[in-house]
């Protein structure tokens, strides 16, 4: 039986997932974006789809593992850990949208990565 922060974790990324298929509503994207240029534009559609892409497949891998009666390969999950401590430190230095917003944001980032960190070493 997967444990309770496993499905915490699956539960995060896919969560995160689904908060990035909305950036097309949330930010009114492509228009929005067009300021930026065509290629601008198009780099940051493909990086979104391609992250919303990676976050659905890990999550589904440590689905997969979860749902097989599996424990899924410290590795995976570090590397879950690794990529939310990542994104919590990149969150001060490239996003100024408040205060408030920001560090809410680097918080979620960083239980992101207690969540994925704690799975790996339990």
């Amino acid at each position: 039986m997967p444990s309770l922060i496993m499905w915490a974790a699956i539960l995060f990324d896919v969560g995160f997932a689904i908060f990035h298929v909305m950036f097309w509503y949330l930010f009114g994207w492509p228009a929005r974006l067009r300021v930026s240029g065509g290629i601008n534009t198009a780099i940051t559609q493909t990086l979104n789809a391609m992250l919303i892409y990676v976050l659905g497949l890990y999550a589904a891998a440590l689905l997969w593992h979860a749902t097989a009666s599996e424990r899924a390969p410290a590795m995976l999950l570090l590397a879950g850990a690794s990529f939310w401590l990542v994104r919590a430190a990149a969150q001060p230095v490239l996003f100024r949208i408040g205060r408030g917003t920001s560090a809410a944001f680097a918080m979620a980032f960083l239980a992101g990565a207690g969540l994925h960190g704690w799975a790996a070493m339990a």
